[in-house]
């Protein structure tokens, strides 16, 4: 009951007065400005509402005896009736929780429970808490059916995925939804793996579980570069599930070793031998310092590194006798590979410069003077205008005061 001294502080007198009904356990009630004034009335109380807003909301602490408590209740009284212990209770109409005060005890008592063997239904009436005056009756009807404990998953399982003890729960199931190759056996299950797709509470049959076979995979300790040479030192080894891996997988390090990615490759997953690719190895001339522009290349500036042939460039400089003496043309990074379009010749005839221009002929050679159009290297074969009859001609730089008519230039000739 609600007193006034529920409602009303600083009473003297009267405040243990009964003048409304609790809610429920677990409920509320509120009460309104206008009730709570006739009730202060009604008792001697100086009190009067701010406004009509003000109110009261009463909430009556409380607890449940959940209907799980109350069907195994009903159970065992049963049992006593014959009930059989492997049968279960199936409630014809769904029973909620029921709320008690908090400070009453959980007890529930079964009273008028019958059992019909034959027609395997059930019924009673069950009284919480049990004793209790203001007790909670309520009767109960349904049927009675044989179960069998199986194991279910306790959550959805992907395939392949190896079950342990943790994902499995015991539950009781109506032994006409057991088949004949339902699996009723933890031990059955447990270290096997989904063939496929598995929902959450289903229960398993032989068919959909298989045995796991674990192998040791070489996988990679840290990522691995596209065309990077594959060594023992970049590999670890792991146990994977034989079921999970593809039908390529590398299984031995030897399907690895001496190989190259073909793309850039994580660490630590199985690989497969489509992954990698043999390598066809050269030696080429790199960088073995900063070589500024302008500068002459020498032997000492030349170190030799192996890279995969399909990784070099067409224009790669692959001789040593392409490089030294020849000058940078821009910088050249330690470590970085020549190019044909890094280096060139030192220039022997700078442009502008006249040189002596021969041409043999039969018994004769004959010279004239030419004025070089463009830079030329020892060897190098470049544009030139005789000075007297201002043609323009091809000729091979011979020194760094000759040039001579290119057999070519000689047949256009």
């Amino acid at each position: 009951m609600i007193t006034l001294g529920d409602l009303f502080t600083g009473l003297t007198e009267n405040a243990d007065k009964a003048v409304a009904e609790a809610p429920r356990p677990g409920q509320r009630s509120m009460l309104s400005a206008e009730w709570l004034a006739s009730v202060a009335k009604a008792n001697g109380i100086a009190w009067r509402p701010a406004n009509q807003y003000d109110r009261v909301i009463v909430f009556r602490a409380g607890q449940t005896v959940p209907a799980g408590d109350i069907l195994a209740a009903v159970k065992a009284e049963l049992m006593g009736q014959g009930l059989p212990q492997n049968f279960g209770l199936k409630f014809a109409s769904p029973l909620s929780a029921i709320a008690i005060p908090a400070n009453a005890p959980k007890t529930i008592a079964v009273r008028e429970a019958y059992f019909d063997a034959a027609a395997h239904v059930f019924s009673a009436v069950v009284e919480v808490p049990a004793g209790d005056p203001r007790a909670h009756f309520v009767q109960v009807k349904g049927d009675a059916f044989a179960v069998v404990t199986v194991p279910v998953v306790k959550q959805a399982l992907s395939r392949d995925a190896v079950i342990t003890a943790d994902m499995i729960d015991m539950v009781e199931m109506p032994e006409s939804k057991i088949g004949a190759d339902t699996l009723t056996n933890a031990d059955l299950i447990i270290g096997k793996a989904a063939k496929g797709f598995v929902r959450a509470g289903q229960t398993l049959r032989s068919g959909d579980v298989h045995l796991v076979s674990f192998v040791k995979v070489p996988v990679f300790r840290n990522e691995m570069r596209r065309g990077l040479k594959i060594a023992e030192a970049h590999l670890d080894w792991i146990d994977v599930n034989a079921n999970e891996l593809p039908g390529d997988a590398a299984v031995d390090a030897d399907q690895l070793i001496g190989y190259a990615p073909k793309r850039q490759l994580a660490a630590g997953q199985p690989l497969r031998t489509t992954d990698v690719q043999p390598i066809n190895m050269v030696d080429v001339p790199v960088a073995a310092r900063d070589i500024r522009r302008g500068e002459t290349v020498t032997a000492a500036d030349i170190r030799w590194t192996a890279i995969d042939r399909s990784n070099l460039a067409i224009e790669a400089i692959q001789n040593e006798d392409d490089l030294v003496g020849r000058i940078a043309n821009s910088i050249i990074r330690s470590g970085q590979p020549f190019r044909t379009h890094n280096v060139s010749l030192p220039v022997v005839v700078p442009k502008g410069k006249v040189v002596t221009l021969i041409y043999n002929v039969s018994t004769m050679k004959l010279t004239a003077k030419a004025k070089v159009l463009e830079d030329g290297a020892l060897g190098q074969v470049v544009r030139v205008v005789n000075t007297k009859s201002n043609v323009n001609l091809f000729a091979e730089v011979i020194d760094a005061d000759t040039v001579r008519i290119t057999e070519q230039q000689a047949a256009m000739n």
